[in-house]
């Protein structure tokens, strides 16, 4: 298969919610190979994290926190991606 098919492959599982078998429905492969396709993908991708994600130095951690808070009285924040929203349930009974 095509390294792009197996990106897309990957893609479509991640955006399906982790239904592995209708993204293997859909491509029109077995389970078994959709699993090692994304597998295989997923761990390209996460090797790229040293080289594009850049964690604030561990003496810098309590300032990016105050200044998240600052701007949005969002407590604990280090950092963010690309704006992305995403709901979060909250483990605790906090607003």
């Amino acid at each position: 298969m095509a390294p792009i098919d197996q990106l897309l492959t990957a893609l479509r599982f991640y955006a399906s919610a982790g239904h592995l078998a209708t993204v293997a429905d859909f491509s029109g492969m077995d389970i078994s190979t959709a699993s090692r396709i994304i597998a295989k993908v997923t761990l390209a991708i996460a090797r790229l994290y040293p080289q594009f994600v850049k964690m604030p130095p561990q003496d810098n951690l309590v300032k990016s926190q105050s200044d998240f808070y600052h701007i949005a009285s969002f407590p604990r924040v280090i950092g963010c991606v690309d704006g992305t929203h995403i709901k979060i349930q909250s483990p605790g009974k906090y607003i």
